[in-house]
């Protein structure tokens, strides 16, 4: 953001506004500036008065006897007090975020079964072994209807949920966890590229959002591009860090990010970084020594 004064104190001011947020950004210095040359000093617009009202900045007076309907009395009080301190008593309070000891953790992971129908034992083992908290399936071929493989999955102090997939077979997305983890079917369904189930999972006072999503590779069954998931995909993890407050996202998108010359893989990485989402895998996730994703 850039002021320009003249020689009469008039100024010109050019915000600066990033286009992926809208967010006007301004430093603490820059703020105490403006209030320094702003004489006399200007109404804010009412959209930015309805704001600061919200977040309980400032207080409006209502109006008073039969001449005063059609007008608005704004009491407007400086966040700034004359020893250049600040009035506590204007800033709202956030709470931040929960803290845990070092010795908290979870242990998770992701596997694509291509049907645990006839691997469920092979499955729970692995699990049980690697002492996971919970570990999502993509691929089950598990349904509803499929009562003695979902009975089999329960043991050894697990349980398992499943979302099916219900217009057509295969696929799937299911989740083992401990007993003692509380879970949560929040969301599922289909986009015409990738499937989604979105779980609440609750470990003690610990409680995040965990999406699994798996996107089909093209094929003449799915003939669904790359760029209709990239667009696809971006539409809802918007909409899902909207009503979010703390997410992680597993899945297997079949995309190849350390091949970035493939059609797709460099868009996908871009995405990812547009979205502030970080990329916890760093080895190969294929038995080909590929890193897919």
């Amino acid at each position: 953001m850039e002021v320009h004064v003249n020689t009469v104190n008039q100024f010109s001011v050019c915000r600066n506004i990033f286009p992926h947020t809208g967010i006007i950004r301004y430093s603490a210095s820059q703020l105490y500036h403006y209030r320094l040359i702003c004489k006399p000093r200007i109404r804010p617009p009412q959209a930015v008065l309805d704001i600061l009202r919200d977040y309980g900045i400032y207080r409006s007076r209502g109006c008073r006897g039969q001449g005063a309907r059609n007008r608005r009395t704004v009491k407007w009080r400086s966040l700034w007090d004359h020893n250049n301190g600040v009035h506590r008593e204007l800033l709202r309070y956030f709470p931040t975020e929960t803290r845990y000891d070092n010795n908290d953790h979870c242990s998770f992971g992701l596997i694509n079964a291509r049907s645990l129908r006839n691997k469920c034992e092979q499955f729970l083992h692995f699990v049980v072994t690697e002492n996971l908290d919970f570990c999502i399936v993509v691929e089950s071929w598990i349904k509803d209807s499929d009562t003695i493989e979902i009975a089999s999955l329960k043991a050894d102090g697990y349980n398992f949920v499943n979302v099916e997939r219900k217009d057509r077979i295969g696929g799937g997305i299911g989740i083992f966890y401990k007993n003692n983890i509380s879970v949560e079917v929040i969301d599922s369904g289909e986009r015409s590229s990738f499937e989604f189930a979105l779980f609440k999972i609750r470990i003690g006072s610990f409680v995040n959002d965990v999406a699994a999503i798996y996107r089909p590779p093209y094929s003449a069954n799915h003939p669904i591009t790359i760029n209709t998931f990239l667009t696809e995909f971006s539409d809802y993890t918007s909409d899902l860090f909207l009503t979010s407050n703390r997410c992680m996202l597993l899945g297997d998108f079949n995309i190849r990010v350390n091949r970035v010359l493939e059609p797709g893989s460099e868009a996908f990485i871009n995405l990812l970084n547009a979205l502030s989402l970080n990329q916890l895998v760093s080895g190969p996730t294929h038995y080909l020594g590929i890193l897919w994703t």
